[in-house]
């Protein structure tokens, strides 16, 4: 009997052991799984939350545009370019942050530097080589159009240095700090062909000026169009431009709009992308119909059409 109790014993033992050792398996392979969910876990997490920088062009031209991307929840982003403070926005169809940098057209060729500032504790840079544009220049020869209006060598310069730059510049000096759009740019006009001076052009005068706008084909009275929404800050004939409209876009982007023949907006009035604010013509010192057509970029000057097209993309 006490052999047959011992061996029950034993029997029970070895059931207890290995009910042991399995369960202690089972308690081994959950933790590990546990610690490879958490694993898992944290790298999606990383994942997600890491910032995906897109950049458009790491050697732009002067007068280009760039657009910088940045993805992720980021509600303390900022950035500089140089001394340059960049400004985020939102649009209505992407989670990503995005700023439109402006190349200045005379801004020093070489090595810069975006910075961007992700969170308190978070930096990333990222060097820009600017490339310089090489812009041709040309001479104002006699044009009896002009003359008939007045516009001498002497006129045409003196009224951009003393009359429609001063206030052009007044003008720009204060931009919404919030975009008033939250759509791509589109164009001016209906048809773009380019005609007469194309952007950067040094102009010769009595002293060479730099032509900061493209001057599009344009008969009298064709209808020109708001790029975007904004708000019109300027509808006024001026010395040379013209009958002139600007409209503030919101974060130190403005589109001007030169030589027209009439007005079909006012200052203060807000407008939406393609309404329509005036009719081409051929005011100020003009020698033919056409629409000279500019954007300003926080200061900087850029190329207009260069600007919408990376715009396009917003």
């Amino acid at each position: 009997m006490k052999k047959r109790g011992r061996k029950k014993l034993k029997q029970k033992l070895n059931k207890i052991v290995k009910k042991t050792k399995r369960n202690v398996f089972v308690v081994i392979v959950f933790i590990i799984g546990l610690v490879l969910f958490g694993l898992l876990a944290s790298l999606i997490y990383l994942i997600k939350t890491q910032p995906v920088i897109y950049i458009s062009s790491l050697t732009p031209r002067q007068g280009e545009t760039i657009l910088i991307k940045v993805s992720g929840n980021r509600p303390e982003l900022s950035g500089y370019f140089d001394q340059q403070k960049l400004v985020f926005f939102k649009t209505s169809n992407s989670s990503s942050k995005i700023s439109l940098l402006g190349i200045d057209a005379d801004l020093t060729p070489g090595k810069h530097q975006i910075v961007l500032n992700l969170s308190p504790t978070e930096k990333e840079a990222r060097e820009i080589d600017v490339q310089p544009s090489n812009y041709r220049s040309a001479n104002i020869s006699g044009n009896s159009k002009l003359n008939s209006k007045g516009y001498t060598k002497q006129v045409i310069f003196d009224n951009v240095v003393n009359n429609d730059n001063p206030v052009l510049s007044k003008i720009m000096e204060n931009s919404n700090p919030q975009a008033y759009f939250s759509q791509p740019f589109t164009y001016p006009l209906s048809n773009i062909q380019t005609s007469g001076f194309e952007f950067g052009i040094f102009v010769g005068a009595v002293g060479y000026m730099q032509h900061f706008g493209v001057d599009l084909a344009a008969k009298k009275d064709t209808e020109v169009f708001a790029i975007n929404d904004g708000r019109v800050v300027l509808a006024e004939n001026l010395s040379n431009y013209g009958k002139t409209i600007i409209i503030d876009h919101g974060l130190g982007i403005f589109s001007l709009y030169l030589h027209l023949d009439n007005f079909d907006v006012s200052v203060d009035q807000l407008v939406k992308n393609g309404q329509k604010i005036g009719l081409s013509g051929d005011t100020g010192a003009s020698t033919g119909p056409h629409l000279h057509f500019s954007i300003r970029n926080s200061g900087s000057r850029v190329d207009p059409l260069l600007f919408i097209q990376t715009a396009s993309s917003i």
